[in-house]
Parts: structure tokens; C-alpha cells; sequence
């Protein structure tokens, strides 16, 4: 019965940190471009109303949050892409675009791409079990013969680092590091047959007993 008890101790506490009344610290992960770009702002939001309530926040790539998600390691986690899990409630929370950026003087810079000059180009991607890797992937694969990737990196920044830098295209979150990046890099636009390739970022908490233990804190609610 320890383990029963221990359970039910568990669901308890996790109604209680879901309710915007309660002071407890909320223990949260998020993958990079969410962490990095997106909570922040939600975050200071959530102290300022709820100061006695503390925000841990983790970042780590899709895979890793939601196996920390899992593992009650945290409380709830954001990520992007479509990998969930059988022990966690995902919910969309944010609809997002992927944006391929160059670097200013890159050709195609700011000019429509052809799906040619897309598959001949090189490409600087984020690592594998990143959600921002697998939508990137899905559409690259889906609309293009071959994709030279030359570079796998675990950052957003970094990407737009070496894109800069170099004659390599980067795929990107617009609501994240893209938009935040768009001074310093050109973006190319993908022809109507192409279209865009759609992110959507998702909010995972773990599951417990109660009906409102898997409510978003108002302040992480979907906008």
C-alpha cells in the first residue's frame, strides 16, 4: 500500500499546482525555441501574479522534455513537433511557421525558391529528437529529391550563426528564432506548390486522477 499511497499523494499534488490559486513551486521544461523565444514573457507573467509561485524552467530538446514530462521530473512541458507519449495529455497550444533563412548577400535571399535551388543547397539543421528537426525533415523530405545537411546543430542561435556566415540555409521557427533573427538574415519563399511548412507547439502535463489536473496555469494558456 505505500507505493497506492504514495500515487494518490502524487495526483493530489499535481490538482493542487494546476490551480492559479496555489504558491507552490511549478517545475516546467520546454524544448529550445519554446524555452529560449516563447515562455519567457509567460513566465515573468506567472510571478508577477503568483509570486509566492516560482517557474523552474528546463530547456532541453523534444525528446528530452518529454521524457522528463514523463518521468515527473516536471510538471508540465512545451514542445514542438508531434512526439508524445502513453503516460502524457498533449494539447496543442500554439499554431507556428517554419521559415527557411539565408544569409543577406545568399541568393536567395528574400527571392522565391525553387524546389532545384532548395535540394542543391546545403543545409545547417537542428540534431535529431529536436521537434523543430522533425518538421523540418518532413517537409524537406516530402517536397524535395535530395537534402544535403552539413550541419547539425543543438541551437537556435547557433544556427543562425553559421547560416550568416556562410552560403548554407537554415529552416527555423518564425514565432521563434527566425523572427527574432530577421534583421541579420534574409528569407527565402517557398513556390505555392511547395507551400509552407507548418509547426504546431504543444503543451504536454503529465496525467493524474483528477478532471482538472491537466489545465494549463492562465498564465501558459494558449494565445
Amino acid at each position: 500500500m505505500p507505493k497506492a499511497q504514495a500515487l494518490v499523494e502524487q495526483a493530489a499534488e499535481v490538482q493542487a499546482l494546476f490551480t492559479d490559486e496555489h504558491a507552490a513551486p511549478l517545475r516546467v521544461a520546454a524544448s529550445f525555441t519554446i524555452g529560449e523565444y516563447l515562455l519567457p514573457s509567460l513566465v515573468s507573467q506567472w510571478t508577477q501574479l503568483h509570486p509566492k509561485s516560482q517557474i523552474h524552467l528546463r530547456i532541453g530538446n523534444t525528446s528530452e522534455v518529454i521524457a522528463a514530462v514523463a518521468a515527473l521530473d516536471v510538471d508540465i512541458g512545451f514542445v514542438e513537433g508531434s512526439q508524445t507519449h502513453a503516460d502524457l495529455v498533449v494539447r496543442p497550444w500554439l499554431d507556428d511557421e517554419m521559415v527557411i533563412l539565408a544569409a543577406p548577400g545568399h541568393p536567395l535571399a528574400n527571392r522565391c525558391a525553387t524546389a532545384r535551388q532548395l535540394a542543391d543547397a546545403t543545409w545547417v539543421l537542428r540534431e535529431h529528437g529536436s521537434g523543430t528537426r522533425q518538421i523540418a525533415d518532413e517537409w524537406l523530405l516530402k517536397n524535395l529529391d535530395r537534402v544535403r545537411v552539413g550541419f547539425e546543430l543543438g541551437s537556435t542561435e547557433a544556427i543562425k550563426r553559421v547560416v550568416a556566415a556562410s552560403d548554407a540555409l537554415g529552416c527555423l521557427s518564425l514565432r521563434g528564432g527566425a523572427k527574432c533573427g530577421r534583421r541579420a538574415l534574409g528569407r527565402t519563399a517557398n513556390t505555392p506548390a511547395q507551400g509552407k511548412p507548418q509547426a504546431r507547439h504543444r503543451a504536454a502535463p503529465r496525467k493524474a486522477a483528477g478532471p482538472r489536473d491537466h489545465r494549463l496555469p492562465g498564465a501558459l494558456q494558449r494565445r
